[in-house]
């Protein structure tokens, strides 16, 4: 196992943006990433305000396994002491960013945990864009490989952009990927338009309509904003996520701030839709989300009865308890007893995977915390 694949970096970026959409892509994806890092394995480690759930290469199923059942990653000093480093700036860290050599020797996750596993060395940072939940992303190689070199380093650097982008795409859809295109953007609270490859809008769900003619509005058929040097960086971010030829050759820009007349300006991302993916989203060749940050977060009854097949009862239990309200203060509002408020509590975590009544109100707030 070698270094850095440089020559097929490229494909692999293009790799990252088809599983960003097509989600069961991730983990032969991260293998593949593995060979081509010259790494023993990747992990994807989302924030606790991510709906994207955590993957990593197969190859690391039992270092992962153990991680979580010995109580190691409860504990884990890389994230004690590499997430301030990335908070302050850093755009990536390693093992020498945050341990003397006596402390990779002797600190017991290095040695118990990590070095059981043979790992020792490794690069990690934290892909987030404009606002979005944070998504740690590690790169793993065995204690009889090299660490990541600066000049290898470098190269990470080279493809972050493109990661980041690929994770914002992947955390919007995470969530309401079984609602299917546009309709999943639209639960989320974000709006959706799917381009096509000359940047006309093909497709638009009912958030992004209502997100149109306050500073954004839609001109022969294209997403253009009211003012000509936003409406300049917002074509040239919607032309670099449909350019023709790989993605990767294509530069991964920042979100554009959209200023309205009144409230905070929009916020609108792009990524391209590769590959297989293009068939989830009807060949179009991009997304593009609008995200209003004045917008409610309220979650919505109809949307819980929808996603999780409620009663319009257990709906209203379900809102209640998010709200902050003890089962006596649910019963009193319904008109009900404790004991049916129970009952249903306990249809309801059925329903939706949870078993406490915490795991429920977290997995509430996650879905109106976009």
């Amino acid at each position: 196992m070698g270094g850095i694949v440089k020559g097929q970096l490229g494909s692999l970026i293009d790799r990252f943006y088809e599983a960003a959409a097509h989600q069961a892509l991730w983990r032969p994806v991260l293998s593949e990433a593995s060979r081509v890092l010259g790494a023993e394995g990747i992990e994807f480690y989302p924030g606790p305000n991510t709906a994207f759930a955590p993957v990593h290469s197969a190859s690391l199923d039992e270092a992962v396994a153990a991680g979580i059942a010995q109580g190691w990653f409860a504990d884990n000093p890389r994230v004690k002491r590499g997430l301030p480093l990335l908070t302050r700036g850093a755009d990536l860290i390693t093992e020498s960013s945050m341990f003397s050599p006596e402390e990779l020797d002797r600190l017991p996750f290095n040695v118990e945990f990590a070095g059981r596993f043979g790992l020792r060395w490794f690069a990690a940072t934290r892909l987030s864009s404009g606002g979005s939940p944070s998504i740690l992303f590690s790169v793993e190689r065995r204690a009889n490989q090299e660490p990541f070199s600066g000049r290898e380093q470098g190269l990470l650097r080279q493809i972050l952009p493109h990661l980041r982008r690929s994770a914002q795409l992947a955390v919007s859809l995470a969530d309401g990927q079984a609602l299917g295109q546009l309709e999943a953007i639209d639960a989320m609270r974000c709006g959706g338009l799917l381009v096509d490859v000359r940047g006309r809008v093909v497709q638009l769900n009912s958030r992004a309509e209502r997100s149109l003619g306050d500073g954004l509005t839609l001109r022969q058929g294209r997403l253009t904003a009211r003012q000509a040097p936003v409406d300049a960086a917002l074509q040239a971010l919607v032309a670099a996520a449909t350019q023709r030829g790989s993605a990767h050759e294509a530069p991964a820009l920042c979100p554009v701030g959209i200023p309205r007349r009144s409230g905070t300006p929009l916020i609108v991302h792009a990524a391209p839709i590769v590959g297989t993916a293009q068939d989830i989203f009807r060949k179009a060749c991009a997304l593009v989300m609008i995200v209003d940050p004045d917008a409610r977060r309220d979650l919505d009854a109809g949307l819980l009865r929808q996603l999780f097949d409620l009663t319009a009862a257990e709906a209203r239990v379900a809102l209640a308890l998010a709200g902050g309200q003890t089962i006596k203060e649910a019963a009193a509002a319904s008109g009900t007893t404790e004991n049916t408020i129970r009952v249903q509590l306990r249809s309801i975590f059925a329903k939706t995977g949870t078993n406490r009544q915490v795991e429920l109100v977290a997995l509430l707030t996650r879905l109106g915390g976009l």
